[in-house]
């Protein structure tokens, strides 16, 4: 199926006839595509974790949103770039513990991918243990920023910044919050991590 890319509107007819992958891969984002054509690729993209949410955005050298779409699953499709204004853009795929950033040049002759300056952010995990701690997996975090973690409860709140150090796991001693239901938040830079604990 030909996607043809006119204005920002109709871009969102871009995942639109997908075609889902029927083979497996390692749990991990995943982009990769195939030209056919000087515009045209066939491209196949998704979060390969069973039932999990990939969100898939598209934006211009201005940061304007051109596309954002949540699925799930393995996509495939093909795509026409020859309509697209000539510039700069930039294809996200994002789930909770990953984002997958990847350029897009539309020249007056060709589109191109440009490999060698894709990027791949590896989020800090949440894990609750039952020695009374929480434990942030910082050792396939691979973006230095600052990194909060937050206890949210209806009468108490808490939080600290996690001190970056490569290879380790951060440990959180619960006995320092009284006893209730928390959503523990982990915020990277715009990005928001959570879940919920009883103490």
């Amino acid at each position: 199926m030909n996607t043809i890319i006119k204005t920002p509107i109709l871009l969102l007819l871009l995942l639109m006839g997908t075609i889902q992958s029927l083979f497996a891969r390692e749990d991990s984002l995943y982009l990769n595509f195939k030209q056919i054509q000087p515009f045209r690729y066939v491209v196949s993209y998704g979060n390969t974790s069973d039932g999990s949410n990939t969100l898939l955005k598209i934006m211009d050298s201005d940061g304007n949103l051109l596309l954002k779409n949540s699925f799930q699953g393995p996509i495939k499709k093909i795509y026409n770039f020859q309509e697209l204004p000539k510039g700069d853009y930039t294809i996200i795929l994002e789930n909770e513990h990953s984002t997958m950033i990847q350029p897009l040049i539309k020249k007056k002759e060709m589109a191109s991918f440009e490999i060698s300056q894709r990027k791949l952010v590896n989020y800090p995990v949440i894990q609750v243990s039952s020695k009374n701690q929480v434990s942030v997996d910082l050792r396939t975090f691979n973006f230095k920023t600052k990194v909060k973690i937050i206890f949210e409860e209806d009468q108490h709140n808490y939080q600290e910044i996690i001190p970056l150090k490569d290879s380790r796991n951060y440990i959180f001693k619960l006995d320092k919050l009284p006893i209730g239901n928390y959503r523990v938040k982990l915020r990277v830079g715009d990005k928001l991590i959570q879940r919920d604990l009883t103490i």
